[in-house]
């Protein structure tokens, strides 16, 4: 299936959410626009499409913020500003009230996930031959478990989505705890689900540590075993139902990875993807 297949399906649901408006626009500002997905040609033609989850889109919105702000000349360092991409067509765009009311907002958070380069741009992965350097554990356990798998020859063979699209006032919308945040996971918690459904992926992997609770409640026939025995830090799928696939797995949160997690298991992991289910 050709590439731009996918995207458009994406797009097509994207357009929904944005049609849609599930929260009053008098109170979408409080929601950072939501983390929308640019597909890029390595993962369509990688060996196992894979999809990696963090927790949430906690601090999209600064990050774009500081995107949009570099790219319109405003004060930066050479380095931060040298990173970015020139001449940015779109204007600032943060908020999921911007992402309602913006007829160009899918184009402008596409462009956005597609200069964030899944960590590269900005400043928090930085690839040296075989090494990752990276600022938080996160993305270096990405980029670490991408390269196991597919190689080095594919800079950009994984997706990266959340679990939530949005964050709740530069928080945690799973823990909002307020009846706008719950009014929030009513309208979306779907979007998950429903992203998967669309991209088909070979691979999902659930970096998320303590929301494990609310991935049973998205899919509650999804069956998990350890990957080795005594080591519950990471857990494969002994039943993945529709739509995820076979090759589903969660992780603790990387921060709290032991030595022998990122020595030992996160390999195990990835040749774990990489084996061929039995016919």
């Amino acid at each position: 299936m050709a590439n731009v297949d996918f995207q458009q399906r994406l797009d097509k649901y994207y357009e929904e959410l944005r049609r849609g408006a599930a929260i009053p626009k008098d109170e979408a500002d409080q929601f950072s626009a939501p983390l929308l997905i640019k597909i890029p040609d390595d993962w369509q033609q990688s060996r196992h499409r894979m999809i990696i989850f963090g927790r949430e889109s906690r601090g999209w919105g600064l990050v774009q913020k500081w995107h949009w702000r570099d790219n319109r000349g405003a004060a930066g360092s050479p380095e931060r500003a040298a990173t970015t991409c020139q001449q940015c067509p779109f204007t600032e765009l943060t908020t999921l009230k911007d992402f309602y009311e913006r007829e160009d907002s899918l184009r402008a958070l596409k462009h956005a996930y597609e200069t964030f380069d899944l960590g590269r741009n900005q400043g928090y992965v930085r690839l040296e031959g075989e090494r990752v350097i990276a600022k938080g554990q996160f993305w270096r356990a990405f980029h670490r478990l991408m390269r196991m798998v597919e190689g080095t020859d594919r800079s950009r063979a994984a997706l990266w989505g959340n679990f939530t699209i949005s964050d709740f006032e530069n928080g945690n919308v799973l823990k909002g705890g307020s009846i706008l945040a719950s009014k929030f996971l009513s309208a979306y918690r779907g979007a998950l689900v429903r992203q998967v459904k669309i991209l088909q992926p070979k691979a999902a992997v659930f970096l998320i540590g303590t929301y494990q609770n609310f991935l049973r409640q998205l899919f509650p026939d999804l069956q998990l075993r350890e990957l080795r025995p005594g080591f519950g830090q990471i857990m494969v799928a002994g039943h993945a139902p529709s739509p995820l696939p076979a090759k589903t797995a969660w992780t603790a949160h990387p921060r709290v990875w032991t030595k022998s997690t990122w020595e030992q298991l996160l390999p195990a992991l990835a040749e774990w993807i990489s084996q061929a289910e039995p016919v």
